[in-house]
């Protein structure tokens, strides 16, 4: 049985906002232990993730 759109819609909006919260949690302790350069590094962290998934996914 398929979703409504609403339904659809109402979970991508938690999803993101889940997301969003997580993100700036992770981007507020990364500043508290050292500042812009583990900010960028945790960026480029998860950066590499995203590459490293996208590129196996398509094999």
């Amino acid at each position: 049985m398929a979703l409504p759109a609403r339904r659809i819609n109402g979970l991508f909006v938690g999803i993101f906002f889940l997301g969003g919260a997580l993100g700036s949690a992770l981007a507020g302790t990364a500043w508290d232990f050292g500042g812009w350069v583990a900010v960028c590094a945790a960026a480029a962290g998860f950066g590499a993730v995203a590459l490293i998934t996208g590129l196996a996914e398509r094999r």
